[in-house]
């Protein structure tokens, strides 16, 4: 249950920081935007999977495919599930009294993308932390 809320937070917290960035720069053309969000979620969601695997995985231990693919599947499934909640029915609302149920079919293909990069942003997190606990495991005296 810990490892769920871990997760949990550590992904809201990177989806505020994608949120706010990219809201911020709506003066922007959209896929402009959007790239500047992919550059940040590139960041912030490496960082964010790293963290997450120094703080639930035992040291030295590293990090199994198995479990990037079921951390970064439950973060995509976050990410829409937020996306829809936040961005067309809740903002919507409030601002028009409306739900934008055109929200998704007016996102440029650079939307679309952030569903596989988060596998692969949970994979470069995989290969930083694996090549971290090799260099900084103990080593067995040589003889």
């Amino acid at each position: 249950m810990q490892k769920v809320f871990t997760a949990t937070t550590h992904f809201v917290i990177g989806y505020t920081i994608i949120v706010a960035t990219v809201t911020t720069l709506s003066f922007l053309p959209n896929s402009l935007r959007a790239s500047i969000g992919m550059i940040v979620a590139a960041i912030v969601f490496v960082d964010l999977s790293y963290r997450f695997y120094r703080k639930c995985l035992p040291c030295n231990e590293t990090v199994s495919i198995k479990t990037v693919l079921v951390l970064m599947t439950y973060w995509a499934f976050l990410s829409i599930g937020l996306d829809v909640l936040l961005l067309v029915i809740i903002f919507p609302l409030i601002a028009t009294g409306n739900m934008s149920i055109s929200f998704f079919s007016t996102q440029t293909s650079l939307y679309w993308l952030q569903f596989p990069m988060i596998f692969v942003f949970g994979f470069v997190s995989q290969a930083i932390y694996n090549r971290v606990v090799i260099i900084t495991a103990p080593k067995p005296d040589q003889v």
